[in-house]
């Protein structure tokens, strides 16, 4: 089956909506009571505006009943709405590579009861994504390597749909990246195309596809929304098209070949695109601001990083977690308006921080991330110096969640909240 033809398939109808932009960072912040979509709104800036204690301690921990517990996977990253975390936890019944899935579930924010569970029993229906919460259809998505985007109701767990955006059949389907929702749509970039779906609780319906390009070196963005474009990357090309009808608007490469904007988030602000590009197995990072309106390339820096995997904005900084090779990592600070490095947080002492696989959370004027080996550190934005750190010895890598004064991550065994 030609991919053309699947699209022709899966394409129900068509139907425009209209759209009014959503506010520029950091007015498009919830006010510090939820985190919508992984990277807390459309902007996928990452910054919250509530207020947050520099001597966090941990106040619960949330453990599934499957045998993994609730781990959370590189580039996943919860949702939280109402007081409700929507997050998920693997099993793997039968211990081969391949069969395992994805439990989901809604958590109580401030005790860590969990509300429901949503079991797929479906093999390869493994969550690695970021979650979205439609709130005017009180709808939870998420993707799955089974090559399906899910819906469900967001009080009962229940399962209201799942829109096949790929076919395990004709090639393998890395479902990661995140779902964006605004304007009454959600956005997300699978293996080939970027979708623009109508999240209808009883008829999802896609309005159009767009053409994304080759995946063979990395998966696909979260993509942006904003002043009626989606903006999207992948390998080596990052993309604008028009929200309402998928046109393109520009195209934009990198500067570097066999790179790929697919392992980290871009942001928005100012009318200016942030994003990086990474080569898997290469010492080198590019980070690029590109004007909004024309992908013209505003500046940009080589970071002699292994491996930038996920970031956030705030501040006049963008804030980037790394890894270099299997052993350390980090988070490294640049200007917004020149790309020059401000500070890099990688050693306490003489101890190298690990790798740091999980995008960064900025809340308060603080930076919140964890390592692959569990250690949660808190950062002072402005010069990136150490404020508080905690070893739970529990591998990470999530991305953090802020709501309410508190944060969440996901590790191998436990879901964490932290707090006052």
């Amino acid at each position: 089956m030609t991919r053309k033809t699947r699209w022709m398939t899966a394409l129900a109808c068509l139907s425009l909506l209209g759209a009014t932009a959503p506010p520029a960072f950091p007015d498009s912040v919830s006010g510090g009571q939820d985190w919508l979509q992984g990277y807390e709104d459309a902007s996928n800036s990452g910054f919250s505006s509530a207020t947050m204690t520099a001597t966090p301690q941990v106040l619960w921990g949330f453990k599934a009943d499957s045998k993994k517990g609730a781990r959370i996977h590189p580039n996943s990253g919860s949702a939280i709405h109402n007081g409700v975390i929507f997050t998920s936890g693997d099993q793997n019944p039968t211990h081969i590579l391949g069969n395992a899935w994805s439990e989901f579930y809604g958590i109580d924010a401030e005790t860590g009861q969990r509300l429901w569970t949503y079991d797929p029993q479906t093999y390869g229906a493994l969550h690695d994504g970021l979650v979205a919460v439609d709130v005017d259809r009180s709808l939870v998505m998420y993707p799955a390597h089974d090559g399906y985007l899910r819906a469900l109701d967001e009080s009962t767990g229940a399962l209201l749909w799942a829109l096949q955006l790929c076919d395990t059949q004709v090639e393998i389907c890395y479902l990661e990246g995140g779902v964006t929702v605004a304007n009454g749509r959600a956005y997300y970039v699978s293996n080939d195309w970027a979708h623009a779906i109508v999240p209808d609780r009883a008829n999802p319906f896609e309005i159009w596809r767009f053409p994304r390009g080759e995946i063979a070196h990395g998966v696909a963005t979260k993509p942006i929304v904003a002043n009626g474009r989606v903006f999207f990357g992948g390998f080596e090309r990052f993309f604008s098209v028009d929200e309402l009808s998928g046109t393109m608007i520009w195209q934009s490469p990198t500067s570097l070949s066999n790179y790929t904007y697919g392992f980290d988030i871009p942001h928005l602000w100012n009318n200016t695109i942030y994003a990086s590009a990474s080569r898997k197995g290469y010492r080198l990072t590019i980070a690029t601001a590109r004007d909004a309106d024309t992908g013209t390339v505003k500046w940009e820096t080589v970071l002699h990083l292994g491996f930038a995997v996920k970031s956030s904005i705030g501040y006049g900084k963008w804030f980037l977690s790394f890894s270099e090779g299997a052993k350390q990592g980090g988070v490294v600070a640049l200007d917004l308006n020149t790309g020059r490095q401000l500070w890099k947080f990688d050693h306490v002492g003489t101890t190298k921080v690990a790798p740091t696989n999980g995008g960064p959370a900025v809340v308060d004027g603080k930076v919140i991330f964890a390592a692959s080996d569990g250690t949660v550190y808190m950062l002072d934005q402005a010069t990136g110096a150490l404020l508080w750190s905690l070893a739970t010895g529990d591998a990470t890598h999530a991305s953090v969640a802020v709501a309410d004064g508190k944060f969440f991550i996901g590790a191998y065994r436990l879901f964490r909240a932290y707090g006052p």
